[in-house]
Formats: structure tokens, sequence, C-alpha cells
């Protein structure tokens, strides 16, 4: 069994530098993750799971219970358009479109 890699760093990041993350993601069709803003936290939301996101730098994120890498890509307003996802920090990346920004409930 290969080791696994560090664990990267947590970076400071304040509310108001996360709040533009937080939407509806549509990882495939049909599949809808919500990205929301908790008590200063990122957390992935997926049914009933519950996931908080520790941030690498302001555009990218950890997920420490799978060991996912999640990276914001903003577009040319400087508004986040979409997510990239490394699964397991070894598959390829996946894209999930931004279909709706904000708090979501």
């Amino acid at each position: 069994m290969l080791p696994r890699p560090p664990r990267p760093s947590r970076s400071p990041i304040n509310s108001a530098a996360l709040a533009p993350r937080a939407g509806r993601y549509e990882v495939r069709p049909g599949k809808i993750l919500t990205l929301a803003l908790e008590g200063g936290t990122l957390i992935v939301i997926a049914g009933k799971e519950r996931v908080g996101l520790s941030p690498e730098s302001e555009m990218r994120f950890f997920e420490p219970v799978k060991e996912n890498e999640i990276v914001f890509v903003k577009g040319a307003d400087g508004r986040v358009t979409h997510r990239l996802i490394n699964v397991g920090r070894k598959a390829p990346r996946r894209r999930g479109s931004r279909i709706r920004s904000g708090v979501c409930s």
C-alpha cells in the first residue's frame, strides 16, 4: 500500500472571502451538491451528509474525510463559475458547474 500524501495545512480565510464559493453545483446531470457557509467554514452538503472543508488557499480546499481536493475557478468577471474536484487527490479532476450562487436553503 502506498503511503498517503501529507495533509495540507489549514490556511485561515475570513468568511467574507469564503461566501462567494457558497452555492449549488451540478456534479453530473441530476446530481447537485450544495456548498454552504456555516460558522466561518465552507460545508459540502450531499443529501444528509455534511462535511467541512479545510482551506489550503482562497481557491483551493481539502475535504479530509475522503481526501478530496476542491478547486474553485473564476470567470473573466471574477465570479466563481465552477469547481473542480480531485477525488482522493489521485483521480482526474471532475468539473461541477455552478447553477446557483449564494446561501442555499
